[in-house]
């Protein structure tokens, strides 16, 4: 059995007592999809694009017939960019 004086005393080893490095990874800011234009240029367009297919429809027009794709999308971009202006009543 030992006695409380026999303890051993043990020198530290050099990997023990020598600082550490340690290297922070640098993550960065969060990568965006589209920048603030982009998205405004992409929302234009899909907005125009489903808009004049919409609007060649037959259900979009009076009379009941295909509004020409020419005309359906002049009016789509006009709604888009709220100019108002229409070739037909549709």
């Amino acid at each position: 059995m030992r006695r409380p004086r026999d303890l051993i005393v043990r020198r530290p080893r050099l990997v023990e007592i020598a600082p550490r490095v340690l290297e922070a990874t640098h993550r960065g800011a969060p990568r965006r999809i589209f920048s603030p234009a982009g998205l405004l240029i992409t929302g234009f367009i899909f907005l125009s694009g489903i808009g004049g297919l919409v609007l060649a429809l037959p259900i979009a027009n009076n009379e009941g017939v295909y509004t020409s794709l020419d005309l359906a999308y002049f009016t789509a971009i006009s709604a888009v960019t709220v100019t108002g202006h229409t070739v037909l009543s549709t």
